[in-house]
């Protein structure tokens, strides 16, 4: 089934966890991916498997993100979609997290 083919869409996260499980799905449905993450290695190995273009990317860098996004829609021919999959992990509470800390 070949729900999502012609789709355009970026994952982030992409690297591993559900933002890897999101990109195989996709593109076990046809869609065309764009892949960030910051795991440059893993990243290769998933965009390798899924068919999609790996960009290694720090997500708290704005102005690099908005680059980044605009290069992908440029190159796919537009964007349908973006799977925001990637995540920091904090063991700790949330009252001990700064604001600064929160605006990643």
């Amino acid at each position: 089934n070949r729900k999502l083919e012609g789709r355009k869409v970026i994952v982030t996260g992409a690297a591993s966890g559900m933002g890897a499980a999101t990109a195989r799905l996709f593109a076990q449905h046809g869609a065309a991916l764009t892949l960030f993450d910051m795991n440059a290695d893993a990243l290769e190995a998933v965009a390798k498997e899924t068919g999609g273009t790996a960009v290694a990317i720090n997500l708290a860098e704005g102005p690099a993100v908005n680059d980044a996004v605009n290069a992908a829609a440029s190159a796919m021919g537009g964007l349908d979609g973006i799977v925001n999959a990637a995540g920091i992990l904090r063991m700790q509470l949330i009252e001990d997290i700064s604001f600064e800390e929160q605006d990643m």
